[in-house]
């Protein structure tokens, strides 16, 4: 960007909306440059308007250039396709973050859970992705919970998650693992 654009000054309280969007995401950045005081920058990735806006894909050394509408939902769904996050334009996860379907067929083939369903669910860490592999450990912990203190123990929990993730003094980080959480969580209700 540049201080001096109008289209810049335009676009600057949905760029703002949408680092909030993202707040609670740790592999997703939204940053702004100010061309006008880091031109290496701008002169290295063939900015030449403003505001331009460029997507880094992790491992990659040449950006994506966005090309599509500047209204906060087409952000995010950029985003999301191209990072696979899964947010909605308020923060907010879709119900499917955090779930693993593998575990999600084992969970919903069994009507109580005993130790042979988390053997069932350990099986998996050696065939998911490292995110996943985090998310199956989550299942883990559910279901050792629910055994040690009972079926009500996701009862219990949706509801302390939901006054947590209301809380306005919660930070994003800690509001995003809560709704993973409660996402996860769900997989447990028959």
């Amino acid at each position: 960007y540049a201080p001096w654009c109008g289209h810049c000054k335009s676009l600057a309280p949905t760029y703002e909306q949408l680092a909030s969007v993202y707040a609670g995401e740790k592999d997703v950045v939204i940053a702004k440059i100010d061309a006008s005081d880091e031109s290496t920058i701008a002169t290295k990735y063939g900015i030449t308007g403003f505001p331009t806006i460029k997507y880094f894909p992790p491992n990659t050394p040449e950006p994506i250039a966005y090309e599509k509408n500047r209204e906060l939902e087409d952000f995010v769904n950029f985003i999301n396709e191209n990072a696979g996050t899964e947010r909605h334009i308020d923060g907010t996860l879709f119900d499917t973050a955090g779930r693993v379907s593998a575990v999600d067929t084992i969970l919903s083939a069994v009507s109580t859970i005993n130790t042979s369903t988390i053997e069932s669910i350990k099986a998996l860490l050696d065939v998911h992705s490292s995110k996943e592999k985090n998310y199956i450990k989550t299942y883990i912990t559910i279901a050792e919970k629910i055994i040690a203190k009972g079926a009500d123990y996701v009862s219990t929990e949706t509801k302390r998650l939901e006054q947590m993730i209301s809380n306005p003094n919660v930070t994003a980080d800690s509001k995003t693992n809560f709704l993973l959480k409660l996402n996860i969580l769900k997989a447990f209700i028959k």
